[in-house]
């Protein structure tokens, strides 16, 4: 992953929490790992270069009112490459899994 993936977009279980500023269904589903078919499956962080906090798109917040009760907002906001990237990584990834399993022969 070019940046620090939030766990819940690898391993799933992504929430929408409210306070978030993007409210709607969580973006980054299935799980990665979900779609590995390997008998050992690990997500890398921080590979190539840092874009920063991936931050799943319904529980970024920066506006009040926070998520979790908070009263400030979160850390990871500020150095983050934007809302949408790990939207985008995650699509991504999910289209180079699908690659990586049609060359295999995998389904």
């Amino acid at each position: 992953m070019p940046g620090d993936l939030y766990p819940e977009i690898s391993e799933g279980g992504v929430e929408a929490p409210t306070g978030g500023d993007f409210a709607g269904s969580p973006r980054e589903v299935p799980g990665l790992r979900s779609q590995m078919h390997g008998g050992v499956n690990m997500v890398f962080n921080l590979a190539n270069d840092e874009v920063g906090y991936l931050i799943p798109y319904t529980q970024w917040d920066s506006r009040p009112p926070y998520t979790y009760g908070q009263t400030k907002a979160p850390y990871g906001e500020e150095n983050s490459g934007g809302p949408d990237a790990a939207t985008i990584v995650h699509h991504e990834s999910l289209k180079t899994l699908k690659t990586l399993h049609e060359l295999l022969g995998e389904r």
